[in-house]
């Protein structure tokens, strides 16, 4: 099997099935309202990054507190 055929078949993480080994990693988007409220954008890349195949999501930054907004704007 050639080396990148082994991006396409499924990995384990620990216990964690994944149906292939192309994983997203944790960026910050700034696609957040002001507040911190999720917008449809902000879905949109989420719902597109699923459909497409990405065998792990690992969600950007995201705050409950507003101590852990990282910016202001």
């Amino acid at each position: 099997m050639p080396r990148g055929d082994l991006l396409f078949q499924p990995g384990r993480i620990g216990t964690l099935q994944i149906r292939n080994r192309i994983v997203r990693a944790a960026t910050s988007e700034s696609m957040a309202t002001a507040t911190g409220e999720v917008t449809p954008q902000l879905e949109h890349l989420y719902a597109t990054l699923a459909a497409n195949a990405v065998g792990l999501i690992l969600t950007g930054h995201l705050y409950c507190h507003r101590r852990g907004r990282y910016a202001v704007g």
